[in-house]
């Protein structure tokens, strides 16, 4: 059997209590798959029964009013839910218009397509690990952070957009999405608010040792969520104290808004 890696471990289950630790939550990801990948279902819960849920186009996913209306809660709650299933990636949304309707589109969610996997994005295989440790120890340290930032820019932003983007949100609003999506990729963020200063503490890191080795992962770390701060709110810049400086274990990213 191969070795358990204790930080792969912690990585999977934070990913996955983050995403999938409320009941309710779990319910309504089984609901919109159902209404995903397996339109003809007529046992989306899984339970045995058939159900009455709402009605929907086969495949086309679920709008917040209609979890709402089938799980009886209120559409905020629905809405909090699918939101946190979306910053995970474990549901993506699209927008439609109904009957040539002139208002506002509706936005829908559903599973991607393919199989279900929950394997944390960021994985430590080792081969992997030791070319990226090559990599970067032939790179000057300025410039190494330079391309960890960017590209961790460029995933920030398409993450972003993948959770929905079709209003601004307010700057809290947008670190406490980001926190989700973070949180469901292994990295246990959480988004706090001190001295009316907007911080993001990162609890873990799904880089393990390889970022004590390698610090310019950090700006990995600090590029991704600015660019899901800029589409989900606006231009922001981020300073991100690692817990090296701090002494702790944790990390801080502390946020400049206009």
């Amino acid at each position: 059997m191969d070795p358990l890696d204790p930080n792969e471990f912690a990585s999977l289950v934070t990913a996955i209590t983050a995403a999938f630790g409320d009941r309710t939550r779990r319910d309504i990801y089984l609901l919109v798959h159902s209404h995903s990948s397996d339109p003809h279902s007529s046992d989306p819960m899984g339970d045995g029964a058939a159900t009455d849920g709402p009605p929907a186009e086969a495949g086309a996913g679920l709008t917040t009013a209609e979890v709402a209306e089938h799980f009886k809660v209120h559409p905020n709650v629905a809405r909090h839910h699918l939101e946190k299933l979306c910053a995970g990636g474990y549901l993506i949304t699209t927008t439609t218009r109904s009957d040539g309707s002139a208002g506002r589109p509706a936005k829908r969610y559903a599973t991607p397509a393919g199989s279900v996997t929950f394997n944390v994005p960021v994985r430590q295989d080792d081969l992997l690990a030791r070319l990226l440790s090559a990599t970067l120890d032939e790179l000057e340290p300025e410039r190494a952070t330079t391309l960890a930032e960017r590209v961790g820019f460029a995933y920030g932003t398409e993450r972003a957009r993948a959770i929905g983007a079709d209003a601004q949100r307010s700057s809290r609003s947008a670190l406490q999405v980001i926190a989700d999506a973070l949180s469901s990729h292994g990295f246990g963020a959480r988004a706090e608010v001190e001295d009316n200063a907007l911080r993001l503490v990162t609890d873990h890191c799904p880089f393990g040792d390889l970022r004590v080795t390698h610090p310019v992962l950090c700006a990995l770390d600090r590029g991704m969520v600015m660019g899901m701060m800029e589409i989900l709110h606006a231009p922001t810049a981020v300073d991100l104290t690692t817990s090296d400086e701090l002494g702790e274990s944790h990390c801080v990213s502390m946020f400049r808004t206009a």
